[in-house]
């Protein structure tokens, strides 16, 4: 697909974005799209994760002396240092990969886009290609996928009924959509 009509396409989603900061999702998922991967997929995955901001952060955030406050927090973190309360696992950039990684990569992931990408995509083909996703059909082949990759093991066994599967096809059909109205306009 051309990458204008994308422009337009994504940043109908997004208004913020501007087309500068489109581009460069757009050129760094099509550095890693695959026919089972196209860009408008991975752009929707980026849409749901984190609505294309490479800063975003979801991570795991504790009272000092009281590990029952622990909890999942997720947003934007402006910093380059670790949050003062946080631990792993880390989810990290406009795709939200990572888990157990060291943070000096979750900030790879939020500096660099296209790094970003190329990680998420490879997660995204892990799931792919586990047992259990590979031996499905087609569309619920990669309904597994996005589970697994929204979710981890447990999700996969539920894919059938993947809220995150449903947003994220539902954000393709859009972004296709609304790329299509940018051609004909």
């Amino acid at each position: 697909m051309i990458i204008e009509p994308l422009i337009v396409a994504i940043t109908t989603l997004v208004s913020s974005l501007s087309p500068q900061q489109a581009r460069e999702h757009i050129e760094a998922a099509t550095a890693v799209a695959t026919v089972e991967f196209p860009v408008e997929l991975l752009l929707s995955v980026a849409y749901i994760e984190s609505r294309y901001d490479p800063r975003a952060l979801s991570r795991i955030e504790c009272e000092p002396d009281d590990p029952e406050s622990c909890a999942r927090k997720t947003g934007v973190w402006n910093k380059a240092t670790k949050p003062p309360k946080a631990k792993p696992s880390w989810y990290c950039g406009p795709m939200q990969t990572g888990g157990y990684v060291p943070w000096d990569e979750c900030q790879k992931m939020r500096m660099d886009v296209a790094y970003a990408y190329g990680v998420g995509a490879t997660h995204l083909r892990e799931w792919f290609d586990d047992k259990r996703c590979a031996r499905l059909p087609d569309d619920n082949r990669l309904r597994c996928a996005l589970a697994g990759y929204n979710g981890g093991n447990a999700a996969v066994a539920s894919y059938k009924t993947s809220k995150y599967a449903n947003w994220i096809l539902t954000i393709r059909s859009r972004i296709v959509r609304n790329a299509a109205r940018a051609v004909s306009s």
